[in-house]
């Protein structure tokens, strides 16, 4: 069980304001109630040629049928003016390691509770909450930095599978920046008449698995602060992130601190902004220091030290009826920024560009759109072909048209992609791995709280077959 402490912490909060309240179940027509969430139901039938076929994110996959469900309701009771009482709940059949780990750290599986108190400027969050800073700090997942088809709108990474941000075809959750907690969140964004400031702080204990021992515990302490501030016609901003987390083989029932840590992890980021007329600039630089010790070594430290670069600009003119997306970045990752929180689809040692052009029109109830994606890096270092100094192209592309009848919603979109990785082990030894994707995916919104899909997926991973058929239905409450 995972921090148990906090659980029960919260749980003790939540008792005592419920108490002080004085709520009476009796008169439950005056409690503000809500309820929100979704259901999604998915049947998959999967053909793969051998073991060594993957899934769309390059996970392992079996032959054969699949049923799997997840309803997860948010229940949400405001207790006074400014204090809320909330939890998550999921009900599914879908397996741990699909559920957990890096995409999102849950307390148990059934429930995640927690307390909103917002006082003012201030507020103050005991239990779950979700957080998202940058991309080389703490982002869930990136989906600018895949390709579609493969993580940008369908599925996920190609070549992520055995990362810290490993993901699964079997995952029906919702995938985006933010990630999610348990601990201690602050919040205070003071009032400044020319501008806006926010500071945040977060403390949590994420209990992860590794080689050397059975478990351990994460102590991580994060914050970070923000301001914008608009000058004529350029709206600038700055924000400065920062996470330090230990690790030890202790309890989970011991302090907020590690007693005898195996690991001590700092590093953050300092990032600015400015946008003007239909362009915004954005640039971020950060740094790691971590060192680390075996679990039976005392004294015997290992350091790593290195920094990344991130920046893009993004540009939204648009002409006529048609609007128009197109974003440049540039990715300097350092081999030893190993930054756990960071992007997953960042590898270590990268360096290289990518260029993202989107188009969408508008013509009466038809609606088109296109997307192409272009990736080059070098100097990668992958641990799933086990190669350093990996050049990467990616290339993927989208099409994509809606038709909207008598408020019923129909939408087709075909999307390709294809990813090239290749190596020299030695001087005269050249090594390439291809992976290809293809994704034919028809909806129907009949109530637009619902969709239901039916896809088709095919993907070749260096000579290995798999294709995948999945009907998914989804309702939003």
């Amino acid at each position: 069980m995972r921090n148990r402490s906090v659980f029960t912490f919260t749980a003790i909060i939540i008792l005592l304001i419920t108490a002080h309240a004085q709520l009476d179940l009796s008169l439950h027509a005056q409690l503000d109630l809500t309820v929100t969430g979704y259901m999604r139901i998915r049947v998959s039938h999967i053909n793969a040629d051998n073991t060594f076929a993957t899934g769309p994110f390059g996970e392992p996959i079996e032959n054969g049928g699949k049923s799997l469900f997840l309803l997860k309701p948010t229940i949400e009771l405001e207790v006074m003016d400014n204090i809320v009482l909330g939890s998550h709940f999921r009900l599914t059949n879908i397996s741990n390691s699909a559920m957990f780990g890096r995409p999102d750290y849950y307390l148990y599986q059934l429930v995640s509770p927690y307390v909103n108190a917002e006082f003012g400027n201030a507020k103050l969050v005991l239990g779950y909450f979700q957080e998202y800073f940058s991309e080389l700090t703490l982002i869930r997942w990136d989906k600018d930095d895949n390709p579609p088809g493969a993580g940008g709108s369908e599925s996920g990474c190609p070549e992520c599978s055995g990362m810290p941000g490993v993901m699964s075809f079997d995952n029906l959750e919702e995938i985006d920046k933010e990630l999610g907690f348990n601990g201690y969140h602050f919040e205070y964004a003071p009032e400044w008449e020319t501008g806006n400031i926010d500071f945040k702080i977060f403390y949590t204990q994420p209990t992860v698995v590794n080689k050397e021992v059975t478990y351990y515990n994460r102590y991580m302490l994060a914050s970070a602060i923000h301001g914008s501030k608009n000058v004529g016609a350029f709206d600038i901003g700055a924000s400065i992130n920062a996470i330090h987390y230990q690790e030890d083989a202790g309890k989970y029932w011991q302090s907020f601190y590690a007693i005898n840590p195996l690991l001590w992890h700092t590093y953050g980021s300092a990032i600015f902004k400015i946008g003007f007329w239909d362009a915004i600039i954005s640039l971020e630089k950060a740094w790691n220091y971590s060192k680390e010790r075996m679990p039976d070594s005392v004294g015997n430290w290992s350091t790593d030290e290195d920094n990344a670069f991130f920046g893009k600009i993004e540009l939204e003119p648009q002409i006529g009826p048609t609007v128009n997306k197109i974003q440049l970045a540039y990715i300097d990752i350092g081999k030893n920024y190993n930054a756990q929180y960071k992007s997953p689809s960042f590898y270590p040692g990268e360096v290289g560009f990518r260029g993202i052009l989107r188009n969408e029109i508008k013509l009466g109830r038809i609606g088109f759109n296109d997307a192409f994606y272009y990736k080059a890096i070098s100097k990668a270092e992958i641990e799933k072909l086990d190669a350093l100094d990996v050049d990467v192209n990616t290339f993927g592309m989208s099409f994509g048209m809606n038709m909207d009848i008598k408020d019923v919603i129909m939408s087709l979109n075909i999307s390709a992609s294809k990813q090239t990785s290749s190596w020299s082990p030695t001087e005269d030894m050249y090594m390439e791995s291809i992976r290809d994707i293809y994704v034919a995916d028809f909806s129907v919104k009949p109530w637009v709280p619902m969709t239901i899909s039916a896809t088709l997926t095919y993907i070749d991973s260096d000579g290995d077959i798999s294709r995948i058929f999945h009907l998914t239905g989804s309702l939003e409450f």
